[in-house]
């Protein structure tokens, strides 16, 4: 099952989330990212760490 990380996405922080879709990594990774981060959880940031967390998974698996 694909990982990805905070540090994949520049922060320092040794979270890693799991799941079968980028979508299913980011929700994982925006519900840490809000909680331990004080991310906001708005649409664009939503849409920004799905993004990011595709373009992880795609690095990864060059």
């Amino acid at each position: 099952m694909p990982k990805v990380g905070c540090k994949d996405l520049g922060l320092e922080c040794g979270f890693q989330a799991e799941g079968e879709t980028a979508e299913q990594i980011a929700e994982k990774i925006i519900e840490h990212a809000v909680q331990m981060h004080g991310m906001p959880s708005t649409k664009e940031s939503r849409e920004r760490t799905i993004s990011a967390v595709r373009q992880a998974l795609q690095r990864k698996n060059k």
